[in-house]
């Protein structure tokens, strides 16, 4: 372990997106900054071609951060409640090292900071850093300080709106060739984006009296439901689209086993270039609220949304952006599919227009400027 003036975990693929790019811009400000991965975050940097040291597991966390003498600890947020995220934070605090918490998102925002203390910001770091307004409104309900709060952006929709302008050089049927070779040209391709139907709250993703699209009537789970409303959606349209189901890290292909027959491919694995790449060859992208809706939006996707419930939205930057519609409804769920696949407008919001370039160099500049700043209380 070497020494380092800025030492940043993180264990959820979402956690790894904020983070990738940082240890090199932070470098161009004359510091040096060490991520430590470990899970899913792991895989996701390794995707990305970013470079990290595996978390040391049989080390306690007063040892990591004697062995790496921080100035500054910053941590990614996950949904597991013994993440050792919280451990690093209060060995920080201890330590009377400064400490962040990077919230990639605006969902599940009084579980990012609990772990097993049974408060909202049991956990909480002396600064949060987030992607958007819309982040840092929900952790002020919270009762953060209002001056702990930092808007960064979030610098993975940097890397995101490049790579989309790179696609738009390209002749789309080329990448389609590439990715869907053996479909037929005048087919269309639509890519079903799963998500895992549980969660820190498992009661959120599972059907309720409130759902407004209930699937076959079979399944409880959130994803299972809308998957049986897109399949059946699709199968009443005069020619039918050819559909890719795009597992989530976490999902297996034998949770959808049944209905394989109604599935023309799943995908899974490969870089995130490739997959963004794939996304943008197909003609529409639908999924829930996954964080990879927001970035085949940003790419310059068509996407649409399909929620059980409308207060769900909320959990989707790229919907309040206006980059991605939203159906909560079987007959709107149809109408807007074939508005998607078979018109020439979409939607009039440019990804460039919808949200602020520059977030690497910001969450960057950030970090470097709270190394030697004095902490306080977080909390009103």
């Amino acid at each position: 372990m070497a020494r380092t003036d800025i030492l940043i975990y993180v264990e959820d693929p979402g956690a790894a997106n904020f983070v990738a790019g940082l240890p090199h811009a932070i470098g161009q400000r004359g510091l040096r900054a060490q991520i430590l991965a470990q899970g899913k975050a792991a895989e996701q940097l390794a995707a990305l071609n970013e470079s990290f040291e595996p978390y040391p597991e049989q080390c306690d966390e007063a040892r990591i951060l004697d062995a790496f003498s921080p100035h500054l600890v910053v941590v990614g947020t996950s949904e597991n409640v013994d993440s050792p995220a919280f451990l690093m934070i209060d060995g920080a605090r201890r330590l009377g090292i400064t400490s962040v918490g990077l919230v990639d998102g605006p969902s599940n925002a009084d579980h990012r900071f609990r772990g097993r203390s049974g408060q909202a910001l049991g956990y909480a770091p002396d600064w949060i850093i987030v992607a958007d307004e819309t982040v840092r409104q929900k952790f002020l309900a919270l009762g953060v300080r209002r001056d702990r709060v930092l808007i960064g952006g979030h610098p993975r929709y940097d890397a995101v709106l490049a790579q989309g302008k790179i696609f738009a050089k390209f002749d789309r049927n080329q990448l389609r060739r590439r990715h869907f070779s053996g479909v037929a040209a005048d087919r269309k391709v639509v890519i079903f984006l799963a998500e895992l139907s549980d969660g820190v709250n498992p009661h959120l993703f599972r059907r309720t009296p409130d759902y407004t699209l209930v699937g076959r009537g079979d399944v409880d789970g959130r994803t299972e439901i809308i998957l049986e409303e897109v399949l059946d959606a699709l199968s009443t349209m005069e020619y039918r689209p050819y559909l890719t189901v795009r597992l989530h890290p976490k999902n297996t292909k034998a949770q959808f086993a049944v209905w394989a027959d109604e599935i023309d491919a799943f995908s899974a694995g490969g870089t995130s270039d490739d997959l963004l790449e794939m996304l943008y060859a197909a003609d529409l992208v639908i999924g829930l609220t996954t964080v990879l809706m927001m970035e085949a939006a940003l790419a310059g996707c068509r996407t649409l949304s399909v929620l059980p419930q409308a207060r769900e939205a909320d959990w989707l930057p790229s919907i309040a952006l206006s980059l991605t519609a939203c159906v909560c409804h079987r007959d709107a769920l149809r109408d807007k599919l074939a508005s998607a696949l078979y018109t020439q407008s979409w939607l009039d919001t440019k990804p460039e227009d919808a949200v602020a370039s520059g977030a690497l160099e910001r969450v960057a500049s950030i970090l470097s400027g709270l190394i030697g700043d004095v902490t306080g209380d977080i909390v009103h």
